[in-house]
């Protein structure tokens, strides 16, 4: 079966979105647990995407500017999630970090949308595969070390392929 990497990358992000809106709805305890998984959630995904997507944007395709600049936004994201991911759950610090975070991520996403139609183009159905392909591989890898250990997550609401 053939992946095409537009889909799995917005299956991801509306995975996150959903997480957030789930995340704003909840009470403490259910809260918590979702926070968690969508802290988790949005660093993979920027992780897997800077060595994979990026790595081809700038390689493959030309287009280094934009892989440079989707780089800097997904570290700024980085770092907010690592600011809620040090202040206690429930608390105004972790609130207003996790929002920014997705904000800039959900904005980001809105953005970077163009860029991935214009190289959508630019990709043969073999190389979106391939690309989608390491994209799962790296998000199945990426390291979540940065990150204090929990325990308490949710399930996604779409599950992605296993490569």
């Amino acid at each position: 079966m053939s992946l095409d990497i537009i889909e799995i990358l917005k299956t991801d992000e509306d995975n996150i979105h959903d997480l957030y809106i789930r995340w704003k709805a909840a009470q403490t305890t259910d809260k918590i647990a979702i926070g968690n998984t969508l802290m988790r959630e949005m660093f993979v995904h920027g992780d897997a995407k800077s060595i994979s997507v990026y790595n081809s944007f700038e390689y493959n395709l030309g287009l280094k500017k934009d892989a440079d600049m989707n780089r800097k936004v997904h570290d700024q994201i980085k770092q907010y999630i690592l600011e809620a991911d040090r202040a206690q759950p429930g608390s105004q610090e972790y609130d207003s970090a996790i929002k920014r975070a997705v904000d800039i991520f959900l904005q980001h996403s809105q953005a970077e949308d163009q860029q991935l139609r214009q190289a959508e183009k630019k990709l043969s159905v073999e190389e979106s595969d391939k690309l989608a392909r390491a994209f799962l591989k790296a998000r199945r890898n990426a390291s979540t070390n940065q990150l204090s250990p929990k325990k308490e997550f949710v399930s996604v609401k779409t599950p992605l392929p296993q490569v």
